[in-house]
């Protein structure tokens, strides 16, 4: 059976264009100023890196930035079930939240949360003529390509 026949008939499939009931605007925006335990939102806007407006905007549009929240999902292994629906295993967000400050989790890379283990390569710099570790890298198939490196 062919992969288009197989997927056209999965009756999960039916609603993949109707998009889900994200949360956008103001429960957002409380939401990440609650887990950057921040004051306000220009607190939030100066750490993000965007304006005043663009907050205001995303609360008064009730949009949802989803790539903001892809990287902070990367950054920091918050649960994207979480920062995008305020639901989920919030046990995953607490440890992460108060065994480690952010700042020294911004190297590290959140752990596999497929049925399959990821590869991670550790990169190094030298440092007084030795080696010190750097930063993590997620070893996906196009970084490998990318870097011509063959392998299982």
């Amino acid at each position: 059976m062919s992969g288009y026949v197989k997927y056209k008939h999965d009756q999960k499939l039916k609603n993949l264009d109707k998009p889900f009931a994200y949360d956008g605007g103001k429960n957002l925006i409380d939401r990440l100023i609650n887990l950057f335990e921040l004051r306000s939102r220009v607190e939030l806007g100066d750490l993000l890196g965007v304006t005043p407006g663009t907050i205001s905007t995303w609360t008064t549009r009730e949009t949802t930035p989803y790539e903001l929240l892809i990287r902070i999902h990367l950054l920091t292994g918050w649960p994207m079930e979480y920062l995008c629906f305020g639901t989920g295993d919030l046990t995953q967000l607490k440890k992460t939240t108060t065994n480690t400050h952010f700042s020294e989790q911004v190297n590290e890379v959140a752990p596999p949360t497929l049925s399959y283990e990821r590869g991670v390569l550790q990169v190094y710099t030298i440092d007084n003529g030795h080696l010190a570790p750097y930063e993590k890298i997620e070893a996906t198939v196009n970084l490998l390509q990318y870097c011509k490196v063959r392998g299982n």
